[in-house]
């Protein structure tokens, strides 16, 4: 037997295999197809096969991802949700860069660390397009905290800084808020540290904590 396979009533060249096979399709292969089967005793022509391709539905943000504060050593959960031709390929960014990994529609940070604050967004792609949602602000709070300051029988300032185990905090001190000095680094020992400010004269100094990662 041979075969010929017809396109809307036009022969396709080349096309004389028992199936008919048409990688890549597109909105111009839709039609109707039938074939012509020979052999030494005849013809027949088969019945019409209608084909429709239908050009992909670029992606759509049906639930953008959602802006949050969460509390250091936390897990931060960021979802969004598309519709269009699936399948969908994501791939998140902070702060404008891609992260490695993070291809799926949920974003999942576990310990949630002062690193991991930043803007989120996702790019969704499919083979119809590609969609990028709207920045999601994710706060992370600061583990650290000073304590009421005292004054001890010498007239001297006892700050207490109070925070995780384990990491270590500096004490920096500033006269106008916009030039800041590290005065001394200390280790958190069950929770928290103190520094003792001897009172030398009577100028006002702001303290605040920071600690590294």
């Amino acid at each position: 037997m041979t075969f010929q396979w017809i396109k809307d009533g036009n022969i396709l060249k080349g096309e004389d295999g028992q199936k008919l096979v048409i990688p890549n399709a597109n909105a111009t292969h839709s039609g109707s197809y039938s074939v012509i089967i020979t052999n030494p005793y005849g013809a027949i022509v088969s019945k019409n096969a209608d084909v429709k391709v239908s050009s992909p539905q670029a992606p759509q943000i049906m639930v953008q991802p959602m802006s949050k504060n969460v509390k250091y050593g936390e897990t931060i959960v960021i979802k969004v949700q598309a519709t269009g031709t699936e399948p969908f390929q994501f791939q998140w960014i902070k702060d404008g860069k891609p992260i490695g990994g993070a291809t799926s529609d949920v974003l999942t940070i576990k310990q949630a660390k002062s690193l991991d604050a930043g803007s989120y967004s996702v790019l969704i792609t499919n083979a119809g397009g590609a969609v990028t949602s709207q920045a999601a602000i994710v706060a992370v709070e600061s583990p650290l905290s000073l304590g009421y300051p005292l004054v001890d029988e010498n007239g001297n300032m006892i700050l207490k800084a109070i925070g995780p185990n384990n990491i270590s905090v500096t004490f920096q001190f500033s006269e106008d808020l916009n030039n800041w000095n590290d005065q001394v680094t200390l280790p958190l020992i069950n929770g928290s540290t103190q520094l003792i400010v001897p009172v030398e004269n009577n100028l006002k100094i702001i303290y605040r904590l920071k600690f590294s990662e």
